[in-house]
């Protein structure tokens, strides 16, 4: 079975920009080595109109629609062969064309991927995950990694805040993006990681994926310490596989620091140390 690579980013509805409030309305996947570029969009708005106060249903539905347009306009002229062979690169470009300004109701989550060997498949598990998983009938509403971010966040002081940048990590074999990091000589990663799951087996993967980055990165000198700011699931049913994830990623070949949500806190003062370390 080849797997190839793929890239994909959240498509996200924003309901109040200044409260941080948004949640996950859809996936958009590109894998080149097969020219293969899909979408996943929710076009249902009940659950949106249960979470939010006041939501427009009607202007949703024709954004999506406007959206959706701009996304078969890439597809149906087969014109994916003029974005770069960088996965990352070409799902940058290709998201910006769809969407040029997100500073409106839709905003894109963070840019990643993996490796397939069915990228239609994928895009349905990605869906699955990352849009159905946040809410169904008995009420669940996951908890992303820029939800919690919003928690971690708040505790940094502002000085700290307008520091925090993207960096790409590049070597021979790998390009990894993370979307806040920190400088002090090294680049430290800030990394939340959401594993606020209803199954075991997307609590492990989300685990195993961050031990696979950290081990890709292992030999890069201009990295620092990745900090793994953890959230922990709502279903205490899903606590044993959260404790067995933070064991795995405990292993992670580099200088790294595993932070939980009893000790947002003092996230704040560690950081603000390590910055006046310099």
């Amino acid at each position: 079975m080849k797997l190839i690579p793929f890239s994909y980013r959240t498509l996200q509805y924003v309901h109040d920009p200044v409260a941080g409030e948004c949640i996950n309305i859809g996936v958009l996947l590109y894998a080149p080595k097969m020219m293969f570029f899909d979408y996943s969009f929710e076009h249902h708005y009940r659950r949106l109109s249960l979470v939010f106060k006041d939501f427009a249903g009607e202007m949703y539905k024709k954004q999506i629609i406007s959206i959706e347009h701009r996304v078969n306009e890439i597809k149906n002229e087969n014109s994916l062969s003029k974005y770069s062979d960088d996965i990352y690169e070409a799902m940058d470009s290709i998201s910006r064309y769809i969407l040029p300004d997100q500073g409106g109701c839709f905003q894109y989550g963070t840019l990643l991927g993996g490796l397939t060997s069915d990228p239609s498949d994928e895009l349905k598990r990605l869906y699955d995950r990352v849009v159905t998983s946040q809410g169904n009938h008995s009420g669940f509403m996951r908890r992303d990694d820029d939800k919690l971010w919003s928690e971690y966040r708040s505790v940094l002081s502002d000085q700290l805040k307008i520091q925090i940048r993207q960096h790409v990590f590049k070597t021979h074999n790998v390009e990894q993006t993370f979307d806040r990091t920190i400088k002090n000589g090294k680049v430290h990663v800030l990394q939340p990681v959401s594993l606020d799951y209803r199954a075991k087996q997307d609590i492990q993967k989300r685990a195993v994926e961050l031990l696979g980055i950290g081990t890709a990165l292992k030999d890069v000198e201009e990295l620092g310490s990745i900090y793994l700011l953890l959230g922990s699931p709502q279903d205490e049913a899903m606590l044993p596989a959260y404790l067995r994830a933070r064991d795995l990623m405990a292993q992670i070949p580099v200088q790294h620091k595993i932070i939980e949500e009893d000790e947002i806190a003092d996230f704040g003062n560690e950081l603000e140390n390590l910055l006046h370390s310099a």
